[in-house]
């Protein structure tokens, strides 16, 4: 099929439903599949247009289901027959966007309400065989005529998905269908709000009224008691700004780039939960137990709170003033930058603390912009970046200054009209400051400038926004982006890394723990790098079939790179690089004796530990004498760099695993005989669904292996144990 399935109902054992078409651009053809008799059929459906885009099915009955999408009918399949049902809708604005099927006779549609004034509702009803109005009014719905702080969220309600467990009840989710910073997620029962998601909510699923749950952006995921919504997973998907202070302590919220501030956010080590202080944009923590976060009060007044481990206080407050971002060196002694409000025009401004208070001052003199980044290395030796977005005048005044010497100075750049975003020094003479110039606005490229301290470099990167820094040496360190990408500093360059969720995952901010532990956050929701992740392969991305399996024995330390940051998940396996594997995917207490088993791997050989401890476990037992003789070598022999075959990796995993032989209905494979030597594991390993073949009743049993279809067999046969 060349078309994107969009959703699937199981109608009753062993018959259910798929829908699919391209939602946004139609490139694709609808269709409608039907699984019965054990496979999956396209059903001609010419009663439903071509042109809309299918959302949501529900059955209540094998023989009965409906269908809705972008149009003002719903289909219904009925005694093997399909046909269309206008639905009560009176606007071009509205159509319908999940259903719930009861029982053949009772349902539910939630709508896609958009600016509509009439009395249509959010949720239609089907009962007495027709579809009527159900839930509150157009006029009444309090998830719709809410004014929005940015001004462009009208009468507007979306219910994206709807549950019920009895007639006339029913449960259901969505939001006002404002943009993400803004949105106001619901959890509803017969139209009435019971629940507050934090976060946007889409999925819901449950087996009875007091054991739902709900699922949505940032991983959130709630559950309904009967009395109270709770969440497991609170971290918004939406975060602008993080700290870790340990691996099991941090705070996200707020930041650089939020033009509505939020919630800040507490990390335990096991979930992020939500604090009582709302209305955060910047924040900074000297230790676990002291810290400080600044609320904003309509863009206009800055508000310092100290937090002394447990709670927050509001201590001073400056009007015209915003911060962006913060850095406590020392519970006595801490930076922010932001900026001030002079009547006509924002001013860069800094704030000092003292021990006490917090100063501030404005400067650069007439300039205008905004500090948007800062990095000290000490109390008396820091940077901070910004910008003025003065595109009226054709340029960008570029705001990069240093502290040093009791005074902030301008520092002279190889780069003019800079948008600088981000900036991290180690030390006086190692300061990192990223941005993007006119120059290379066309090319999506970023300016990564090095500061030594006597000259700058420049370097471009393949990136559209750098966003924060994180250097630890002056030879290792991360950055985000706004593009999706991450980057890392390591063996003198920048390398890309690629984003899990890919080129959506615009990242804002990042904090490391260490070089192998940290989180990212941005729009798509907090990311963790996990400490257990030994390397990161830019060669295998998330949509590789291998990708899973390469990602989890990395993970586990089982496999390894080929440099670079590469795996080369194509080229092919050595029969001593599968001894490595495998050994190091059983656990097996590493055999180091101090006479050679094989006479090609001697105690020198870097792998010789693996090789023994193969050997020793009954894994391995080397090549036959004949032909290490042919080869020169004195038998016993291994020949380790040969390339590994499909049928010496099948006896090699089943003798690793321990599994019996089981050669049922074999033979499968019409190039495997019994009489081949490999019979008998290459059956085994079928049966445990760690091989297949290439098709035509084929297997190849001399065929190579590459390096990620060995990944996907140890994977598999470690999922068995």
């Amino acid at each position: 099929l060349t078309t994107t399935l969009v959703d699937v109902k199981v109608a009753a054992p062993g018959e259910a439903w798929a829908l699919g078409d391209n939602q946004y651009y139609h490139a694709a053809p609808l269709v409608i599949l039907h699984y019965i008799g054990g496979a999956w059929a396209v059903v001609s459906t010419p009663i439903v247009p071509s042109s809309i885009g299918l959302y949501q099915m529900s059955c209540g009955s094998a023989t009965d289901c409906w269908l809705v999408g972008n149009s003002t009918n719903a289909y219904h399949y009925s005694s093997g027959t399909w046909s269309a049902v206008v639905l009560p809708i009176t606007s071009t604005y509205i159509s319908p966007i999940s259903i719930y099927m009861l029982n053949p006779n009772e349902g539910w549609i939630g709508l896609n309400n958009n600016y509509t004034v009439d009395n249509t509702t959010s949720v239609l009803h089907y009962s007495g065989g027709a579809w009527h109005v159900a839930g509150l009014s157009a006029a009444s719905d309090p998830h719709r005529a809410k004014a929005r702080p940015n001004g462009g969220c009208g009468p507007y309600v979306r219910v994206n998905a709807i549950l019920s467990f009895a007639s006339n009840d029913y449960y259901s989710i969505g939001d006002d269908g404002c943009m993400p910073l803004t949105q106001t997620p619901f959890f509803n029962h017969n139209g009435a709000q019971i629940g507050s998601p934090d976060n946007f909510v889409n999925g819901l699923s449950g087996v009875a009224a007091n054991d739902i749950w709900v699922v949505g952006a940032g991983g959130s995921i709630y559950h309904w008691n009967g009395t109270n919504l709770t969440t497991t997973v609170s971290a918004p998907a939406y975060s602008n700004h993080i700290q870790m202070l340990s691996a099991s302590d941090g705070w996200l919220g707020g930041g650089p780039y939020s033009v509505y501030p939020d919630t800040i956010y507490h990390y335990d080590g096991n979930i992020w939960s939500a604090t009582p202080i709302t209305e955060v944009r910047a924040f900074a923590f000297d230790s676990a137990n002291d810290g400080w976060a600044v609320q904003e009060s309509y863009y206009q007044q800055a508000s310092f709170l100290y937090y002394n481990g447990s709670s927050f206080t509001a201590t001073q407050s400056f009007s015209a003033t915003r911060i962006n971002a913060m850095q406590m060196l020392t519970s006595t002694s801490g930076w922010a930058a932001g900026d001030y409000f002079n009547s006509s025009d924002y001013q860069p401004l800094v704030a000092h603390y003292n021990g006490t208070a917090w100063l501030t001052t404005t400067i650069g003199g007439s300039i205008t912009g905004t500090l948007s980044a800062l990095s000290f290395t000490s109390p008396n030796d820091g940077w901070a970046v910004g910008n003025d977005d003065d595109y009226n005048f054709g340029h960008i005044a570029t705001l990069v200054y240093q502290y040093s010497g009791g005074a902030w100075v301008q520092a002279t750049l190889p780069v003019t009209d800079l948008e600088a975003s981000a900036v991290y020094a180690t030390q006086p003479n190692d300061v990192w400051v990223s941005g993007m110039s006119n120059n290379n606005y066309s090319s999506g490229q970023t300016e990564m400038l090095h500061w030594n301290g006597s000259s700058w470099t420049v370097t471009l990167l393949p990136v559209q926004k750098v966003t924060s820094i994180q250097m630890f040496s002056a030879s290792e360190g991360w950055a985000s982006s706004y593009g999706g990408p991450y980057l890392h500093y390591s063996g003198g360059s920048w390398q890309v890394v690629a984003n899990p969720v890919g080129y959506s995952g615009y990242m804002l901010d990042l904090s490391f723990d260490s070089p192998t532990d940290g989180w990212s956050v941005g729009i798509t929701g907090p990311q963790h790098y996990y400490p257990e992740c030994l390397d990161y392969y830019t060669d295998v991305p998330a949509g590789n079939f291998a990708a899973q399996a390469v990602f989890y024995l990395s993970c586990h330390g089982i496999i390894s790179g080929t440099g670079n940051h590469k795996f080369s998940p194509n080229a092919n396996a050595t029969r001593i690089q599968f001894a490595k594997m495998i050994s190091l995917a059983r656990g097996w207490p590493l055999v180091t004796p101090t006479t050679a088993t094989f006479s090609d791997v001697p105690p020198t050989n870097p792998l010789y530990i693996f090789v023994e401890t193969a050997y020793a476990n009954g894994a391995i037992s080397g090549a036959t004498p004949a032909t290490c003789t042919a080869r020169g070598l004195a038998s016993p022999c291994f020949l380790p760099n040969d390339n590994i075959s499909r049928a010496q990796t099948a006896v090699i995993t089943v003798r690793a695993f321990g599994w019996p032989i089981n050669t049922t209905g074999g033979p499968h494979f019409t190039d495997v005989p019994t009489s081949n030597f490999a019979y008998g594991a290459i059956e085994t390993c079928y049966h445990h669904g760690v091989v297949n073949g290439i098709g035509g009743g084929l297997f190849a049993p001399n065929t190579n292996v590459t390096r990620a279809q060995l990944a996907v067999i140890l994977y598999k046969g470690l999922a068995q144990l």
